[in-house]
């Protein structure tokens, strides 16, 4: 009897050496995207940009129309009445601070003049800030006004009283002027 031996062993072929300058037809894959479909997705990436940078664009806008209501409600002031003690009163308080002297002067500016200056420069900062107090038309602000006639814009306050009681302040801010107390 004989016994017939079966080989289950077949060698393996040896893989060819590839340069890396090519490729083997057998490893290229075939994953080419439909022009439709790179479209869609470069879309998808432009969209998900755009979001973001709304998103950021308006957390930095809320934030900082946030800060300019704050600090127009912090500049404006609402008195009841407006009187001649009251303009001695700023006076007082800007000559304590060192900011008004002997030959100074204080400019009170009716709403009017201040909407004026806004839409000379509506994307200044001050602009905002006064567009943000939504004066009535009792508003004013008051600076003061150096003897050599430079005016000192650290100096600006506002005022919106619910009455106007110094005549000849309210007779130049009807007339659509401004007015100016001189200091001895």
């Amino acid at each position: 009897m004989g016994v017939n031996a079966v080989n289950s062993y077949i060698p393996a072929t040896m893989p060819k050496a590839v340069s890396p300058n090519t490729v083997p037809a057998s490893l290229v894959q075939e994953n080419k995207m439909s022009d439709s479909t790179k479209a869609l997705i470069g879309l998808g990436v432009l969209g998900s940009v755009a979001a973001g940078s709304l998103l950021v664009n308006k957390h930095y806008n809320t934030k900082a129309a946030n800060e300019i209501k704050e600090l127009a409600e912090r500049l404006l002031k609402k008195p009841e009445t407006f009187d001649l003690q009251s303009v001695k009163d700023i006076a007082g308080g800007f000559a304590k601070d060192g900011l008004l002297k002997s030959g100074d002067s204080l400019v009170f500016m009716p709403k009017n003049m201040l909407m004026e200056l806004v839409e000379k420069s509506p994307t200044s900062k001050w602009s905002k800030i006064i567009k943000a107090m939504n004066l009535s038309d009792k508003g004013f602000s008051v600076v003061v006004r150096s003897s050599d006639k430079q005016i000192l814009n650290d100096t600006m306050r506002y005022f919106e009283p619910q009455q106007i009681l110094f005549k000849d302040m309210s007779d130049a801010f009807k007339n659509g002027e401004m007015f100016v107390t001189n200091i001895n």
